[in-house]
């Protein structure tokens, strides 16, 4: 009889057991397909946001006049220079996957942010990948903790 209800002991852990791992792997699974989902975008990705909110950069500021030249590969705090009759535009882009208002600037883009306030630009680019939406940020005067920025203009 002890042997009967040590045995039932042991198949009764062994399917707590069993079922402790399924649920484990279950869980699993379903962070897997979330991170796939709306995880952080892989290389190639990355690649067609940034290149898709250039584009669309280009194009505003075409738009409004502007010619412009690519310094994105110079490593001088922004990515585009854009010129028209005697203004110069520094400008910094930022694109998202999502409808996303956030950016960080690098040392060096902050850096050159506060050299060239006067023609500095970070334009973030939003739904860079579906329909890609602007909004143009220019440095303000300076606040008591540093550097703020206020939207000039929003292109839907």
């Amino acid at each position: 009889m002890v042997q009967n209800e040590e045995n039932s002991k042991v198949i009764e852990f062994k399917k707590q057991l069993i079922k402790l791992i399924n649920h484990e792997i279950a869980t699993r699974d379903k962070i897997n397909k979330k991170e796939k989902r709306g995880g952080k975008p892989n290389k190639k990705e990355i690649l067609a946001i940034e290149r898709s909110a250039v584009e669309k950069t280009w194009e505003f500021y075409e738009n409004k006049g502007y010619e412009l030249m690519s310094v994105e590969t110079d490593n001088v705090g922004w990515d585009l220079v854009a010129v028209k009759e005697k203004e110069t535009l520094l400008i910094e882009v930022k694109g998202h996957k999502g409808n996303v208002i956030q950016f960080e600037l690098t040392p060096n883009e902050y850096t050159q942010l506060k050299e060239q306030k006067n023609n500095y630009r970070v334009c973030v680019v939003r739904n860079a990948l579906t329909s890609p939406d602007l909004m143009e940020f220019v440095p303000k005067k300076k606040m008591v903790a540093g550097y703020s920025l206020k939207t000039v203009e929003m292109k839907w």
